[in-house]
């Protein structure tokens, strides 16, 4: 899940959680808990590393720096 942006300051984008916001600080740790929770279940299920919208694979590298993702790159 990404992050809404709110403004860039210094090339760096700026989250209400990054502004010190702890209900969003809150929610935001709570969907990323919820996105590693549904990564742990396509491990177990077998599904990980499968693309939800084509069925092809997510290529290792994607997955190393975005270990939660569902989609592969040329994937909406």
């Amino acid at each position: 899940m990404e992050p809404t942006l709110l403004e860039e300051e210094g090339g760096e984008a700026v989250t209400p959680a990054s502004r010190g916001d702890p209900h969003a600080l809150l929610a935001q740790l709570a969907a990323e808990l919820d996105e590693v929770e549904a990564a742990l279940r396509r491990l177990d299920e077998g599904t990980y590393g499968r693309c939800e919208a084509c069925g092809g694979p997510v290529p290792p590298e994607h997955l190393r720096s975005w270990p939660t993702a569902r989609r592969c790159p040329s994937c909406p």
